[in-house]
């Protein structure tokens, strides 16, 4: 007798979210490590940002058309982060006017720090109020409770993944003056601006930055004396104490931050993350993990949900008709599992995997076969809380309509301007038409006249929103030729590690419809013929030797990873690798234009060498990145003295051996 097929429901954040593939998540390794008896298909409209309020709202809909045997939910730490509240139902709680108001005055008053602009110091009091979280925890186990409700109704078996998120990851990473705040071993160097409010400290931080450290700790000791009792006061002292862990006295910077006076109102919690790390060298274990505990609990500036919403998840009755399997998280996963304040390793997402096939095949009854199961990835918009209907693409801008004076206007710029001018300018993040524009001139191929003549740019996605789609809609064809192309593949070698996977775009690029066209191979055919691969390979080993020459980046993205998050999961699958701490998306580009010429053109030319040449540098280069980052990306705070030096070292030695006239190293 054959048994039914067997539907299943995912609604999850980033963490089991469909975009890129660097790795396999935990979702994945169903279609390569299991096998059933019956047809499985796993429905996955996760998406990054979504929270439990987003997907109570979507299960409503999407249960009244479609009958699932279970729903996984793994949600959570997008509600703990400290934007502003999110709800959907009551006066201010839907997506109305006064919600809207509400919600820009609150934006407005807790400003958001963007990379490589510089920040202001706000002079919030100390004893403000933290930022209120997106879901409240007991809001947070009503939207669950719901979901479950809602299952138990049409006889869903529900698997509740309790989340967990890492302790050992500095807080507030954006949100606040956080950035002004100095992580212990870390030597990041943010871009300050130095208001008329906050200018003498932020000269000390410059001096830190510039390994002045005398001079920058009379310079903090000078803030503390003209500002007690004031943020900067506390932020100077506590920069001073950075500033004894790197002269190698973590005594003397416990004791430090211990004397910061509390006067009766809670500090801010890098000052607890900072104690934790002093403790930790110390060899003060207790006192350091109680004080990581602490800094992530009083944390509302990351996405990591804490133990008040694991607390409200277990207060959840089910009732009598609903079967509820739950996972622990926090007891599958150690700090040493995440790369970042919430997201799972490779290792970790196994770990989960196997957590997650434990309760499935028990709840379902599910049994050994030849059946593989099935993904259907259909990305929702986050914010559906705030009735917003429209498609998750469609909400976050991708769709591409010509507008011929705009990329006339474009090519004429990348006419007239140095590719060297245009990497000085260029930045990753903003959202206007120039950060846009700017992000789509520094390709070294899709920023080229030829091409942007032959293939003009669409609007409003390529003109700020989400430029990599212009790139990236090129690149899918021959994405889809390295697994059988056994030639391009050999070339490629190891960089294959930055392209995204064609198997995670084909699945979810035919959401978008027509939104975002692939260019025929035709196209690409005429693009390449009028192309000066001279130029090309020239621009691309310009954007190699500066890549080099800029990394490590690794201390400037440590507590700025959300920005670039869903631009990077896009294209690489997800924050959970050891090379979000690397300029990667550069060295995409570089391996997108060697990949693009290498497939049109013949092995013995001397524009195949140069290209060939520059993807050994890019080989090189990353060889040298996992040697030093695979093993510490998660705890870049803990790396031995010498660490940072030797990095620098191997980095410096290979941009040395490029040719300054060449297109790779010598």
């Amino acid at each position: 007798m054959n048994r039914k097929a067997i539907r299943i429901l995912v609604l999850s954040d980033s963490a089991l979210s469909s975009l890129g593939g660097v790795f396999e998540n935990a979702l994945d390794l169903f279609k390569t490590r299991c096998a059933y008896d019956v047809p499985v298909t796993f429905d996955n409209p996760s998406v990054a940002g979504m929270t439990a309020a987003d997907a109570a709202a979507h299960y409503g809909d999407l249960a009244e058309t479609s009958r699932y045997d279970a729903v996984i939910v793994c949600l959570a730490n997008c509600d703990a982060c400290g934007f502003g509240h999110r709800g959907r139902r009551g006066f201010l709680g839907g997506g109305g006017p006064l919600a809207r108001l509400r919600d820009a005055l609150y934006r407005k008053r807790t400003p958001l720090a963007r990379r490589n602009r510089p920040y202001a110091f706000a002079a919030y009091p100390l004893c403000a109020r933290p930022p209120e979280r997106c879901v409240s925890p007991d809001d947070y186990a009503r939207f669950i409770a719901e979901i479950v409700r809602r299952a138990a109704g049409t006889g869903t078996e529900a698997i509740l993944v309790e989340p967990a998120s890492k302790r050992d990851f500095p807080p507030c990473n954006n949100t606040g003056n956080v950035l002004f705040y100095k992580v212990m071993n870390v030597q990041d160097d943010q871009p300050l601006l130095a208001g008329e409010s906050a200018s003498a400290l932020t000269g000390a931080i410059r001096l830190q930055g510039a390994g002045r450290l005398d001079e920058a700790e009379a310079a903090y000791s000078r803030v503390i004396d003209g500002a007690s009792g004031s943020e900067q006061s506390v932020i100077a002292q506590n920069n001073i104490a950075s500033i004894f862990f790197e002269r190698g006295d973590p005594a003397a910077a416990r004791d430090a931050l211990d004397a910061i006076p509390a006067r009766g109102i809670p500090l801010p919690p890098m000052i607890e993350f900072n104690r934790a790390v002093a403790c930790r060298a110390l060899g003060e274990t207790d006192r350091a993990n109680a004080l990581f505990a602490a800094a992530r609990e009083a944390d509302t500036g990351t996405y990591r949900v804490t133990e008040r919403y694991r607390e409200a998840l277990a207060r959840i009755e089910p009732g009598e008709r609903a079967a509820v399997h739950r996972i622990g998280m926090a007891r599958l996963l150690s700090d040493d599992d995440f790369v970042d304040y919430c997201h799972p390793t490779a290792a970790a997402h196994g770990k989960l995997f196997e957590a997650l096939r434990e309760a499935v095949e028990r709840s379902l009854r599910l049994r050994p076969g030849t059946e593989r199961p099935t993904i259907r990835y259909l990305p929702l918009n986050p914010d559906r809380y705030a009735g917003h209907t429209a498609p998750f693409w469609e909400h976050v801008g991708i769709v591409t309509t010509a507008d011929a004076a705009d990329a006339a206007g474009l090519s004429a710029e990348a006419e007239r301007t140095p590719y060297g001018e245009i990497l000085e300018r260029s930045s990753p993040t903003g959202h206007d038409r120039e950060a846009g524009h700017l992000r789509i001139l520094r390709h070294p191929l899709f920023g080229d006249p030829a091409v942007l003549r032959l293939s003009p740019p669409g609007a409003p996605a390529d003109g700020g929103r989400l430029p990599e789609l212009y790139a990236l809609r090129h690149m899918i064809p021959l994405y889809r030729r390295l697994p059988n192309d056994t030639r391009l593949a050999g070339l490629l070698g190891a960089t294959r590690l930055l392209l995204p996977a064609h198997e995670r775009l084909d699945a979810w690029w035919p959401t978008l419809g027509d939104r975002a066209p692939v260019p025929p191979a035709g196209t690409l055919a005429a693009i390449f013929d009028g192309l000066d691969t001279g130029r090309v390979l020239e621009r691309t080993a310009l954007r190699l030797r500066r890549t080099t020459a800029l990394e490590p980046v690794a201390f400037d993205r440590y507590r700025t990873i959300t920005y670039w998050f869903f631009r990077e999961s896009l294209l690489f699958g997800s924050a959970s690798h050891w090379s979000i701490y690397t300029d990667r998306c550069s060295l995409r580009e570089i391996v997108d234009a060697c990949l693009f010429v290498l497939a049109h053109e013949r092995d013995d030319t001397d524009a195949s060498r140069g290209f060939a040449r520059i993807l050994r540098g890019v080989e090189a280069l990353l060889d040298i990145q996992r040697r030093f980052l695979e093993s510490a990306a998660h705890r870049l705070y803990a790396v031995p003295a010498d660490w940072l030096d030797r990095y620098r070292s191997a980095v410096g030695e290979l941009a040395a051996s490029f040719d300054p006239a060449g297109p790779g190293p010598t």
